[in-house]
């Protein structure tokens, strides 16, 4: 009977050692760890557009350098007696941001395409459609216009030289064809929550778009 009680201590004691091993095995394996990016934030100079790349996630922001239309899409109005009733948004200074891209087996943690003064390296706002009714303004959108539009294209095609993590990036911009599969474009809504949707594509300076680009897509 002894031998039978000290062999049942045996398999219980070995029982609760494995129990244990097994439990403390799980409580080792790593947690994955929330990532965080360093979004822009509001300094009162121009306006942020943000929004978050459908397949990957990766946000990206755009900081358009125009305080007219900071104040226009907060609601301000103009009259003649500022001599701003004239104002169109054309081409527009910018400061373009993308966070943590997945790039041929690495991570970029921040991708920065920094505003220019030349106008062929600024977002050009022109042609356009409001209410089912199409415009074409050379010189932009009147301002009187702009709270109501919720899609205006970018019209110029921009390839943005860019740096990030001690890499060369260009980010290449659409000129606007419309939102398809093959077709590249950018549309900025400037009514309701500062977002854009479209297409960038993002490639390390020197290699080809068409095979080393990688594709964005924002909705």
């Amino acid at each position: 009977m002894k031998k039978i009680k000290f062999a049942l201590c045996l398999v219980l004691t070995a029982a609760m050692m494995l129990f244990y091993a097994c439990g403390s095995s799980e409580e080792t394996v790593a947690q994955a760890e929330e990532v965080t990016y360093s979004l822009l934030s509001d300094d009162g100079n121009g306006v942020i557009f943000t929004n978050y790349a459908v397949d990957s996630a990766v946000p990206t922001q755009f900081k358009l350098y125009n305080n007219e239309l900071r104040k226009i899409m907060s609601g301000e109005t103009f009259d003649n007696s500022n001599g701003s009733s004239a104002y169109d948004l054309g081409h527009v200074r910018f400061m373009l941001v993308i966070f943590g891209l997945e790039y041929q087996g690495s991570t970029i943690s921040q991708i920065t395409c920094e505003k220019s003064e030349d106008t062929a390296l600024q977002l050009h706002f022109g042609d356009y459609e409001i209410n089912n009714v199409a415009f074409s303004n050379a010189a932009g959108i009147p301002w009187q216009d702009l709270i109501d539009v919720q899609g205006a294209p970018i019209i110029d095609k921009i390839v943005m030289p860019c740096t990030g993590d001690g890499r060369n990036f260009e980010v290449t911009m659409f000129e606007n064809k419309g939102i398809s599969d093959d077709e590249f474009t950018l549309y900025f809504d400037f009514k309701g929550e500062n977002l854009f949707r479209g297409k960038l594509v993002v490639t390390e300076t020197g290699k080809d778009a068409s095979t080393d680009g990688v594709v964005l897509l924002f909705q």
